[in-house]
């Protein structure tokens, strides 16, 4: 029985629109469609009428133009793996009315937007817009993790980043050549980033968060030599497996002597070296280039949200009058032993610049010394 409903014989509905009113249709989808949604439903319409002329959502029905960025310039955003980048993006951008920020990597970027996506004038590889939203009206916030190395041994020729190096890869653009699928890289020149916001999490707690996303890595790539479970048993398990790759002479040319000595007994000891050693780069940056900085901690946004989000928008000039994200705090105090953190306490006053020590002491009881 074929139910209440009879089948209908399949029809196709275009004759109930002429050419004209298809084209007409098709132009006016073009511009409301998001570049994702265009990608998918334009098998369905006719091509628009000199598409290269319309740009998706937001510019109705206007020219397409790689239209100037703010005159101003840039905002670094310096933030370690695992920092908290994606709330801090997505979050100034909804504040804001859904002004784009960037980024300086192509791959950030949806697949389908990368020809959509305009490159400013500062180098044929990026920054790259995120979004078809508005441009802010004096900054534009870009991602820039610069050079890290946060899952090293050493054996790897990057473990060690110099500081010239390190600000040289914060003016990097990574674009990809969709021909052969490979990254292409340029510098831009660094008078055009006017301002710097480093955010800055716990770094016993950021260590816990790249070990969960190695782990996801792994998983999503099917990793059979990956041995580690998503807990805090596979955590320390992880970490004393990474800890016994460094031999004593490795320890001694990393850290230096006396730092060597503590590395026996600080659980994790190489993330630590990696995270002190991107932060004591990447709070180099703006002195360097005598600019003002902003230092936000992750958990400012959990502390005092409406305070922090205030300071930015002061920072970045930009009026921050929508809903930020909420804000999901999930700290892992289990993971490290109070006698690991003591120990690591101390390891990471040695590698660190008195700046860092300054802008961690937070985590740390009587501060970094």
């Amino acid at each position: 029985s074929e139910g209440p409903f009879p089948k209908l014989p399949r029809e196709n509905y275009l004759r109930f629109f002429d050419g004209d009113d298809r084209r007409t249709v098709s132009n006016f989808v073009r511009v409301l469609a998001a570049q994702p949604v265009w990608t998918q439903i334009k098998r369905y319409l006719p091509d628009p009428t000199d598409e290269s002329t319309y740009r998706s959502v937001g510019e109705k029905l206007s020219p397409r133009h790689y239209s100037a960025w703010p005159a101003e310039g840039l905002v670094w955003v310096l933030t370690y793996a695992g920092s908290g980048t994606k709330y801090f993006f997505n979050g100034i951008s909804a504040a804001s009315g859904g002004t784009t920020t960037a980024t300086n990597y192509q791959w950030d970027l949806e697949e389908e937007f990368w020809e959509d996506a305009p490159n400013c004038a500062f180098g044929p590889s990026g920054p790259f817009r995120y979004h078809d939203g508005p441009f802010p009206p004096h900054l534009v916030a870009v991602k820039a993790h610069c050079r890290q190395c946060y899952n090293c041994l050493p054996g790897d020729n990057t473990i060690e980043v110099g500081f010239g190096i390190f600000l040289r890869m914060c003016s990097s653009g990574f674009s990809i050549d969709k021909s052969t699928g490979r990254k292409v890289r340029s510098e831009y020149d660094t008078s055009h980033v006017k301002k710097v916001v480093h955010i800055i999490r716990n770094p016993f707690d950021n260590i816990v968060v790249n070990f969960h996303f190695h782990y996801k890595n792994k998983l999503h790539r099917k990793d059979k030599a990956w041995k580690f479970s998503y807990n805090l048993k596979g955590f320390r398990e992880w970490c004393a497996y990474r800890d016994s790759k460094y031999t004593p002479e490795d320890l001694v040319r990393l850290y230096g002597e006396e730092a060597a000595q503590i590395a026996k007994d600080v659980m994790c000891h190489g993330e630590i070296f990696q995270y002190v050693q991107w932060h004591n780069n990447a709070l180099r940056v703006a002195k360097h280039l005598k600019i003002p900085q902003l230092i936000i901690h992750y958990e400012d946004f959990h502390n005092d949200k409406q305070e922090t989000i205030a300071k930015l928008s002061n920072f970045l000039r930009l009026p921050m009058n929508h809903h930020f994200p909420d804000f999901y705090y999930d700290p892992y105090p289990d993971h490290f032993k109070e006698v690991e953190v003591i120990t690591a306490k101390r390891f990471i006053a040695l590698l660190s610049r008195q700046e860092v020590k300054d802008a961690l002491s937070q985590y740390f009881h009587g501060g970094l010394y």
